[in-house]
């Protein structure tokens, strides 16, 4: 009997110690990989990964481009499960897609998916709620061409998103979009010239004017390129007196302030050296990258930065393809002193061929998750999970913009916390290489809390916020207050945005509107504020058949106003131009 009770005992030991080692080793890693337990499966060949809310239910969707097959929609289904909806949604592309992105093309507040063809032709699928439809041919959609990477942009600043294709030893594209319904390249009106070895391109505002800049990433020893939007919408090349024009084989590229100095910062991917270049708030970069310690050697491809651990410093993470320069995937941790610390991600194995890599949180816990495309056959696909065990603050915003593009891309947010950090961040539409990451603007707070919370909008329009909570999402409709942001209860889901025809613009003492018929005797509450969203006039009409007129009895001074009408089915913002006799 004793020698049954200690065999019992020892037994029980042993469990008890595995136990524990299981936990310890999981508990080491900041990540764990759900992709096959979460549904994604299926994957091998994966190329590129596209993070959107296509369906508007706040959970964040993925869409992965292959070398060898379609595109296939993932759906997130509760944060925890994802779902094959490729066909079910019609989004069909027959073709070999190297890239995509999501823009909202129409401005109606369902993302639309523009594909770039390897080898065949480019496609756009308008979002009908849900269910895409390919309107290629009627937004005059003419190309194939060796594209590597595709970013939008409200280049032109007329609310419509345009995209700027990256295209490999042929000359870049710009197709403009001007809401008529068609898309048009404009490259040389706005001088973004390229016909080099593009790789990787992403805007953001790097001189802090207000504007969208461009960053080209370049293979072949080529200069990367910077270009500086002026005031009369062209662009300058920068290059040389910014020292952005590092000269390597360039393939992915991120946007983030590394040192918390409000200035934009670039890291670059490339085959050897990866780059890090500081921006000196002044117009110029410096590459810190050896002395950060982020200079990584391996062949390198997509890249984004995230603070995994909420600590209020943004960390970075480089994918490689380890069969062809044996380097695994890095994450490198912030330290806050401008150096970082290699960290080791997950128990995965690390010899992967990573392409596209971004990051998203897909359960809204405020820990932000990450996701890679492996190309290789033996390769799964990468959701990785973040169950790190810090317990900072953090804060997030989903922006939606009114009188800009829905998708507010090109959007600024700063936050001030109380221990006088400034966080600065740009919603950016593309990112790293053959990447779109989070809609969702992330924070990590250490054990700080929020003062102010500053949104800047792309057409100039500035918002401020305090006493917000921390550990909270709040969603950001333009002009108005945040709202606390759940899954499936979205302010706009239900609600049709509708094209606005407002007359005579420019006006003197009044406005007339016209509305769709179907609003015919629905009572519409109007809002008229300024440019930076003080509120100056306010009422409630009842649409009749004709058009309605708004007048305002008060002499507003000349200027650029922002006109609201909603109610509980539509909404409609329209910029007027008011004269003062």
């Amino acid at each position: 009997m004793k020698r049954l009770l200690n065999n019992h005992l020892s037994i029980l030991s042993v469990l008890l110690i595995c136990s524990l080692i299981s936990h310890l080793t999981e508990a080491q890693y900041p990540f764990r990989n759900i992709a096959s337990t979460a549904g994604i499966s299926d994957t091998k060949g994966a190329y590129g990964l596209y993070v959107n809310d296509f369906n508007n239910d706040h959970l964040e969707d993925i869409l992965i481009t292959f070398t060898n097959k379609s595109p296939v929609l993932y759906q997130n289904l509760n944060g925890h499960s994802f779902i094959d909806v490729s066909q079910q949604a019609r989004l069909s592309y027959e073709g070999k897609a190297r890239t995509a992105i999501w823009v909202d093309v129409n401005n109606d507040g369902w993302a639309d998916v523009y594909v770039a063809g390897k080898e065949d032709p480019d496609m756009l699928l308008i979002n009908r709620e849900g269910q895409f439809e390919d309107v290629t041919e009627e937004y005059g959609i003419f190309k194939v061409s060796n594209t590597f990477s595709v970013n939008i942009a409200e280049i032109n600043q007329d609310e419509y998103l345009d995209i700027y294709l990256s295209n490999f030893l042929e000359q870049n594209m710009v197709l403009e979009n001007d809401g008529s319904g068609l898309l048009k390249d404009k490259v040389n009106y706005h001088q973004l010239w390229d016909q080099g070895y593009s790789m990787a391109s992403i805007f953001f505002d790097y001189d802090n004017d207000g504007d969208d800049d461009l960053y080209l990433v370049h293979d072949a020893d080529q200069p990367n390129i910077l270009y500086q939007k002026q005031s009369d919408g062209s662009y300058l090349n920068v290059s040389s007196e910014s020292g952005a024009d590092i000269a390597a084989n360039g393939m992915g590229v991120d946007i983030a302030d590394v040192n918390n100095d409000g200035c934009l910062d670039l890291y670059i991917t490339n085959l050897d050296e990866n780059k890090l270049l500081l921006n000196d708030c002044n117009g110029r970069f410096s590459d810190i990258s050896e002395t950060a310690g982020v200079n990584d050697k391996g062949m390198g491809w997509g890249t984004t930065f995230i603070d995994y651990n909420n600590d209020g410093w943004v960390d970075i993470l480089a994918c490689n393809d380890t069969y062809f320069s044996y380097y695994p995937n890095q994450l490198f941790m912030n330290n806050g002193d401008l150096t970082f610390t290699s960290v080791q991600m997950s128990d995965d194995p690390e010899k992967t061929g990573s392409y596209g890599c971004t990051c998203t949180d897909i359960n809204l816990d405020g820990k932000m998750d990450l996701a890679i495309a492996n190309l290789n056959e033996g390769d799964p696909f990468q959701l990785l999970e973040n169950i790190s065990e810090d317990r900072n603050k953090w804060t997030g915003f989903l922006l939606e913009g009114t009188s800009c593009n829905v998708q507010a891309i090109g959007t600024r947010v700063e936050v001030l916390d109380k221990q006088g950090v400034l966080h600065t961040d740009q919603v950016t539409g593309g990112n790293g290489y053959a990447a779109q990451g989070s809609s969702l603007i992330h924070f990590g707070l250490r054990q700080s809390d929020i003062d102010t919370v500053l949104i800047y909008w792309p057409d100039g329009m500035i918002q401020s916020f305090t006493n917000l909570e921390i550990n909270t999402y709040y969603q950001i409709i333009q002009g108005e207050t945040p709202i606390i942001l759940n899954p499936s209860s979205s302010s706009s889901h239900g609600i049709k945005n509708v094209n606005l025809s407002v007359y005579p613009n420019p006006s003197t003492a009044s406005v007339v509107v016209a509305l769709p018929q179907d609003l015919q005797g629905h009572s519409i509450d109007y809002f008229l504020t300024d440019i930076k969203g003080k509120l100056l006039l306010t009422g409630t009409i009842v649409h009749s058949l004709q058009a309605t007129e708004i007048d305002w009895s008060t002499q507003l001074e000349s200027g650029l106003y922002i006109l609201t009408l909603t109610n509980d089915s539509f909404r409609g913002v329209k910029k007027i131009t008011i004269l003062n006799e």
